[in-house]
């Protein structure tokens, strides 16, 4: 099962999807590089799923399938991967294979206060913990999720981040991502 979103400003979940917008000059596939020539040439089905369900794509543009990249490989504890693709107005969607394959859209990563830092997904599956993953632009070191009052240091690798709880039940909560900066600038984004 697919699960895409997008939402018009700040942090906002949605189903279990959690996505952001915001209005730096310049846009998210721009920030994340996605912009360039080389791509993906194998990619998963849950990937080409993604791209046909994008949720708006009157106002995000379509997906640029050709410039996919894969952003985090071998997710910790799966063979999960992140894989973003840009759409043709410069937003970046992108998709967590495992699961229920969740994704989100993010048109400017922002550090104002109803911006959007980084692009994040939250998600559970029987059996599995509480996930946190997304993706964050260049210039982003660190992301914390809070979890039923506990914070979790998630790993970062290229532009994708991952982190589960330990809850099995699908009854936690997460109220906040703490976003770490290279400058030192930490910023706290509420989850609803």
């Amino acid at each position: 099962m697919l699960a895409l979103a997008c939402a018009s400003a700040g942090v906002a979940l949605a189903g279990g999807i959690i996505a952001a917008r915001a209005d730096p000059p310049v846009s998210a596939a721009g920030q994340l590089g996605l912009v360039g020539d080389s791509a993906s040439s194998d990619l998963p089905a849950a990937v080409v799923a993604a791209e046909g369900a994008m949720p708006d794509p009157d106002s995000m543009g379509g997906a640029v399938e050709a410039k996919a990249r894969l952003v985090r490989p071998d997710l910790p504890g799966s063979h999960g991967r992140i894989y973003a693709f840009p759409t043709t107005k410069g937003d970046v969607c992108f998709v967590v294979t495992e699961g229920t394959d969740p994704g989100a859209c993010v048109d400017r990563f922002s550090r104002s206060s109803s911006g959007s830092p980084v692009g994040v997904v939250v998600y559970w599956t029987r059996g599995m913990p509480l996930t946190v993953a997304g993706i964050a632009p260049p210039g982003v070191v660190g992301v914390d999720a809070v979890i039923d009052g506990q914070t979790y240091q998630a790993s970062l690798v290229k532009s994708g981040f991952y982190v589960r709880s330990p809850d099995l039940t699908g009854t936690a909560k997460v109220t906040a991502v703490i976003v770490h900066y290279r400058d030192g600038t930490t910023l706290t984004r509420p989850v609803d």
